[in-house]
């Protein structure tokens, strides 16, 4: 899967479970059996608050949550936490809003865990050359990349905000961020981006 290549890239070794089953005993058989062998355990899928997404409801009953759900987009479905001393990380369910938020909130973290110090992504504050609203209140993240026009450099985004669709990721070069307190962006606005390259190097 995207997942395990992007893990791989950054220097993880892997295991794949497998689909785990909506079902409470079904997770809690699977992720305690493989438990010990791991220094952390990521899934995607089962951690809105929904009643039928049962690996959220498993860690909040046999193990510590400290955050779930965000004040994203996309990724407000993500869980972080513990079962007895493995560190959880419960990806959105929806393929581009597992890769994005593992894009921007766990790589990081993977590279603390093993050990390196200087963990800081390169941030670039480059112009938009698109128009658009947005919610305030929340952060959003959009697929995006960098154009040369008329002898500027400018940000385009994917031009769908949609988080369905996983060519949008493989069409363009990073991540362009919008702070939670924005609510309109025109033209010029200075925004962050992330390029997929620097985040992953």
């Amino acid at each position: 899967t995207v997942l395990i290549s992007l893990l791989k890239k950054v220097g993880c070794e892997t295991t794949d479970l497998g689909l785990i089953k909506d079902n409470f005993e079904h997770t809690k058989k699977k992720l305690n059996k493989n438990l010990s062998s791991f220094d952390l355990i990521i899934t995607s899928g089962g951690v809105s608050k929904s009643r039928i997404d049962h690996i959220g409801s498993f860690f909040s009953i046999s193990g510590k949550v400290n955050f779930w759900q965000l004040a994203l987009k996309p990724g407000r479905p993500f869980a972080f936490g513990k079962l007895n001393n493995t560190p959880f990380i419960g990806l959105p369910g929806n393929p581009v809003a597992a890769v994005i938020t593992f894009l921007m909130l766990v790589v990081n973290y993977l590279k603390k865990l093993s050990g390196i110090k200087e963990t800081e992504i390169i941030e670039r504050l480059i112009p938009s050359n698109f128009v658009m609203k947005k919610k305030a209140g929340r952060t959003e993240w959009l697929r995006g990349s960098v154009k040369v026009i008329k002898n500027n450099y400018l940000l385009e985004k994917f031009h769908t905000s949609g988080s369905g669709i996983i060519s949008s990721i493989s069409n363009t070069d990073g991540i362009i961020e919008i702070n939670e307190d924005i609510k309109y962006i025109k033209k010029g606005t200075l925004l962050k981006f992330y390029r997929y390259e620097d985040i992953l190097s």
